[in-house]
């Protein structure tokens, strides 16, 4: 549909002219013409999990969790040194002590990558989103090899599910971000068309 918008008279002027000859000055018309298609069709994009939310609003819930809840708590976990010292091994301990600081470094990161990579989304930028997504999975790979590391240097061995663990959250973290890109990129999702692409089960 195209709506005719800004009628532009410029009767001022017309009202200032002399009327010569009995003929009026001509109003001049300008047309602006807006694509309303994206209002009133149902939604093309993408419902994260099936039913809850966009993928734009999906991003920033999951950064707001795991980017910046989540970090944070870590920290918090770092500092306060709970849950190390029921090792039993103080060599064991002091090490998983340093690699905590190492994570708690990745942790600070995440939380600046987290803002950064919402900042992308509120203004549809798939780069950005995509330095996050990079991130996820890079942090990822290092917390693993880190702690398999710290593991190894003890003759121990790091325990797969702790491993299967980490990649099912980066996968459950990446995932928005994934779908958002796509529908960006593909032209689904757009300052446009948001209107017609929103979605939440409880909040709108």
């Amino acid at each position: 549909h195209l709506l005719l918008l800004i009628t532009k008279m410029e009767g001022k002027k017309a009202d200032a002219l002399p009327n010569c000859g009995g003929t009026q000055a001509p109003a001049t018309a300008t047309a602006v013409a807006i694509d309303d298609d994206a209002e009133g069709q149902s939604k093309l994009g993408h419902k994260c999990c099936g039913c809850c939310c966009d993928t734009r609003r999906a991003v920033i819930i999951v950064e707001i969790v795991f980017g910046i809840f989540i970090n944070i708590l870590n920290i918090i976990f770092v500092i306060s040194g709970m849950g190390v010292e029921v090792v039993g091994d103080p060599y064991l301990e002091e090490d998983i002590k340093n690699a905590l600081k190492i994570s708690a470094v990745f942790y600070g990161l995440g939380i600046g990558v987290a803002v950064f990579v919402m900042f992308g989304a509120r203004i549809y930028n798939i780069w950005i989103v995509a330095i996050g997504l990079i991130w996820n999975i890079v942090q990822t790979i290092c917390a693993i090899a880190i702690n398999s590391q710290v593991f190894r240097d003890h003759d121990l061995t790091y325990p797969a599910y702790l491993a299967v663990i980490e990649v099912v959250i980066v996968l459950l973290i990446i995932y928005p971000k994934a779908m958002f890109i796509y529908e960006v990129h593909s032209g689904i999702m757009s300052p446009e068309t948001y209107d017609r692409e929103e979605q939440s089960c409880c909040c709108v």
